[in-house]
């Protein structure tokens, strides 16, 4: 297997049963730049952000992973990797503002990505479903330099009347009609989640860490590593006494290395949101001109030095803001790129025997992905319907 496989983005619907408390039925969405991540009590479940229009009509035998969206007006949408694997390595359409700025919550694409996210969840499977006498409750969450700041405009993005069509895979269309009301919509710190995940059991019971305490009475450090940004989150006996949103330092800054490098290494043209379709294979075919000739290059080492390299640099930058991690019992790392990291700080901090490193997913033997969705879902079956 490729080294670049796992940065691949997943796409999955897996059917189980997890927690729930009685009267609602809680959707948890991480709506991230490269994947939208999801739980509910039927399922969990991932795809690429990522939405194209479409005529509807699918040439072969549909894919496991194919999603169509429709909207009330009848435009069809393809959606994740459907969408994703139709992008040309040379396509500048897709707007980057649009595709990973911050102020994305009032575009047609998230509002697509969000509904898609809720349609799994709801839908009907072999284990069960939305039903007309439950109480939808959406948990959701967002960086802590930002969510004050643009929790307004999510809720306001999130709710209201949603009228909408998904088919999955070799499905049937399924048609969705539900209003989902402000007050059911919640919000958290996005690295809340992964303490959740980190200290609760699927079950909800708590784990105590390695000294007997939980990580929220300890001093931790959490480590969430996304695509457009690196947060951090400092927790200190009960207390939250800090956070810090590096932006830059995450996957996105990654891919647009090894973009560059390639460019540079094989005159391709390539960019950070036309990266995926070479991450199955991690070889990308070159064409020379001249001789008419063409060579496949395996892209591997480009991807695993800029990991590293953007990896040194986060924690540089960490490290200056929080004392060397000195004061630290546990670093929690989490995220898609928190994981790619994993070897990396494993190797950095080898020789500091007072701070253990913790992967969120620890509690449940799932990808490594999931651990933010999985403790925003955990909070809100244990919450209820309350704040």
């Amino acid at each position: 297997m490729a080294y670049t496989t796992a940065f691949k983005t997943k796409s999955e619907i897996v059917l189980c049963t997890n927690l729930r408390a009685d009267g609602i039925y809680p959707v948890a969405l991480d709506i991230g730049y490269s994947s939208v991540k999801g739980m509910a009590p039927f399922c969990r479940f991932c795809f690429p952000s990522y939405v194209r229009e479409h005529s509807g009509s699918l040439v072969g035998t549909p894919q496991r992973g194919d999603i169509l969206y429709r909207n009330e007006a009848g435009q069809i949408y393809a959606v994740g990797s459907l969408a994703l694997d139709s992008v040309s390595a040379r396509d500048t359409n897709e707007a980057s503002n649009t595709l990973f700025g911050r102020n994305r919550y009032n575009t047609p694409a998230f509002l697509i990505l969000a509904r898609v996210g809720m349609g799994i969840a709801m839908k009907h499977n072999g284990m069960g479903g939305y039903g007309k006498d439950d109480r939808l409750y959406l948990q959701t969450g967002l960086p802590p330099a930002y969510r004050k700041a643009d929790t307004p405009a999510l809720v306001d993005a999130l709710s209201g009347r949603h009228v909408f069509s998904i088919r999955l895979g070799s499905g049937k269309w399924v048609d969705f009609d539900f209003t989902l009301d402000a007050g059911s919509i919640h919000v958290l710190d996005q690295p809340i989640g992964s303490v959740f995940s980190a200290t609760k059991r699927s079950n909800g019971k708590t784990v105590e860490a390695s000294n007997g305490k939980t990580y929220i009475d300890s001093r931790t450090l959490v480590l969430d590593g996304g695509f457009g940004t690196l947060d951090v989150y400092s927790i200190s006996n009960r207390s939250i006494d800090g956070s810090n949103t590096f932006n830059d330092l995450g996957m996105k800054a990654i891919f647009e290395r090894t973009a560059a490098d390639i460019f540079q290494q094989y005159g391709k043209e390539v960019y950070a949101h036309t990266l995926q379709p070479f991450l199955e294979t991690g070889r990308i075919s070159v064409f020379d001109r001249k001789t008419k000739s063409s060579a496949e290059h395996d892209i591997s080492p480009i991807l695993e030095r800029n990991t590293a390299l953007v990896c040194d640099l986060a924690m540089t930058k960490v490290e200056n803001a929080y004392n060397d991690l000195e004061d630290y019992d546990y670093l929690i790392v989490t995220g898609g790129t928190g994981t790619a990291w994993l070897p990396h700080l494993k190797q950095r901090y080898q020789r500091m025997e007072t701070l253990e490193i913790v992967c969120a997913n620890q509690n449940e033997p799932i990808s490594p992905i999931y651990s933010n969705v999985r403790g925003y879902y955990i909070f809100r079956a244990l919450s209820g319907a309350g704040k």
